[in-house]
């Protein structure tokens, strides 16, 4: 499994959560992770519905050994490169 900065991320706002509710307690669970905005390595993660809306997501890809971050342009580490090896 291939975790990037926003899985990342979306574990540590759940770690932090976690720490400032009752764990068993799924509703405050919820509402605390729904009603704050979380301080990330990425910067703030702030939900609206399900989806993350104050942090830009990003595509990456593996470039000579290296994990690059391809879009969006503005983040972009390197250029996308789509060749495909041969399947041997």
């Amino acid at each position: 499994m291939v975790l990037d900065s926003n899985d990342i991320d979306g574990m540590i706002a759940q770690e932090e959560e976690k720490l400032k509710t009752n764990p068993m307690d799924r509703k405050a669970i919820r509402d605390f992770v729904a009603d704050t905005t979380h301080k990330t390595i990425i910067g703030d993660i702030r939900f609206t519905g399900s989806e993350n809306t104050a942090t830009l997501g990003t595509v990456s890809q593996w470039q000579n050994g290296e994990f690059e971050v391809v879009w969006p342009e503005k983040l972009a580490t390197a250029k996308l490169n789509p060749a495909k090896p041969a399947w041997k």
